[in-house]
């Protein structure tokens, strides 16, 4: 199942998860409008400089525009790194410029074009910051609300804790999710197919982890 999603990460917040997926082997494409901000990801193996592109400053209308001149050229950088993957998680702040503006019409563009299963991961602007990343946040959901035949969604809360922290923490659970049908393959468990199932339904998805002295209770 791993070697079975890969991962487009769009702007620098979607950037830092990115390599966390990237440590535990994942195939990830790291994209933005900024070339500085890629530059920043110093361990990213793939990179893509969206044309033009110079930063969006949390200009959703700026990025949109980005992504749809150079959609060719980046459905030719999708297709070069996930030539196998059944699945494609389009990772990105939905508050920022860059992730929030541009992520939603590539993950429409990518479900029309490409024979790909598409779903998001996520985050939510902190609490603490001003009135603009909330503005963006609450188009960016409409926007995703909207797409037909998107797949699960993953959402990260910022305000919970540090970012770093949340950021590493859901890569983890993520990661024994899916290896769950590898690593209990007993009678009762999830299987493959399962899997796939939870993975291609529309909507917000949560993982959870429960101790086995929980259980046990």
């Amino acid at each position: 199942m791993k070697n079975n999603i890969g991962f487009i990460t769009i702007g620098q917040a979607g950037g830092n998860i990115g390599l966390f997926l990237q440590e535990l082997g994942y195939k990830v494409l790291f994209m933005n409008t900024s070339q500085e901000d890629l530059d920043t990801l110093k361990k990213a193996e793939h990179k893509y400089h969206i044309k033009n592109g110079e930063g969006c400053n949390k200009d959703r209308d700026k990025a949109k525009k980005l992504i749809y001149e150079d959609f060719s050229a980046i459905s030719e950088q999708i297709r070069q790194n996930f030539k196998d993957e059944e699945f494609i998680y389009v990772i990105f702040s939905s508050g920022g410029g860059t992730g929030s503006g541009s992520s939603p019409m590539l993950i429409e563009l990518l479900i029309q074009h490409e024979n790909k299963k598409v779903g998001a991961i996520t985050t939510l602007p902190d609490q603490k910051e001003p009135s603009r990343p909330f503005i963006n946040a609450y188009e960016c959901f409409t926007e995703l609300e909207s797409i037909k035949n998107i797949c699960a969604t993953f959402i990260l809360d910022n305000s919970k804790q540090d970012k770093f922290v949340i950021n590493k923490e859901f890569v983890e659970l993520f990661d024994s999710f899916i290896s769950i049908s590898e690593h209990h393959n007993t009678g009762g468990n999830i299987d493959t197919a399962e899997m796939k199932e939870l993975l291609s339904t529309r909507g917000a998805t949560i993982i959870g982890k429960v101790s086995t002295s929980a259980i046990c209770k």
